[in-house]
């Protein structure tokens, strides 16, 4: 409870609150100089912002150097599979005409969650293909792969969770029944193990270049 000095009305106490003055940090050999609570919070907030835009930019870049260096440069009409084979939902008909950062990009900023989710999609990676060969990740498959990846993750790793309709929304895919059958699709293959192998995760995490 607020203990408000006689004499002093409720709006006397939010001014002095307001106007005290706060010591910002300052070199050495610097003057100290004072600000507001609004400025100073104000200049927190603004770094703080930076600082998450700084950290999107880092995870953007890091997963788009990761899925190029793991992208097949060629798709040869035998390795589509046949349209009732499982695998063949993650196949685009056409390349897309968008680049790879640009699709990574849209996925971090609308798919807003912590860095590990990212990373822990990336070892979906190895097991998916290890389920299925059909599944190398070229310039066909890797956005679809990429899209339902993250989804499962989110929903392992976080506390809640983006719905399968804002996440088809997010990364093109037209009808939500497409995108609920591409994420069962993809448990079935990897067997619902969503928890990640250790040092696979560790893995990437070092690429990612996280904490």
């Amino acid at each position: 409870m607020e203990l408000i000095a006689k004499g002093n009305s409720r709006e006397d106490v939010e001014m002095k609150r307001n106007s005290c003055s706060v010591v910002s940090p300052c070199s050495p050999g610097s003057s100290i100089h004072s600000v507001t609570v609004d400025e100073y919070s104000t200049q927190v907030l603004a770094k703080r912002q930076s600082l998450v835009v700084s950290s999107k930019d880092h995870i953007v870049a890091s997963l788009t150097y990761i899925l190029s260096c793991k992208l097949h440069s060629a798709v040869f009409p035998d390795q589509i599979p046949s349209a009732n084979h499982i695998a063949s939902m993650f196949y685009s008909v056409s390349t897309q005409t968008f680049s790879m950062n640009w699709y990574v990009n849209r996925i971090v900023t609308y798919i807003n969650c912590s860095p590990s989710v990212f990373t822990v999609a990336l070892t979906y990676f190895s097991k998916v293909r290890d389920a299925e060969h059909t599944l190398d990740l070229n310039e066909l498959n890797v956005h679809r792969l990429l899209l339902t990846a993250v989804s499962i993750a989110c929903k392992f790793t976080e506390d809640s969770a983006y719905s399968n309709e804002f996440i088809a929304r997010v990364g093109g895919i037209q009808r939500l029944d497409e995108m609920n059958r591409m994420e069962a699709a993809f448990l079935r293959l990897i067997k619902f193990e969503c928890f990640p192998d250790h040092e696979v995760y560790e893995h990437y995490r070092k690429l990612m270049r996280l904490p």
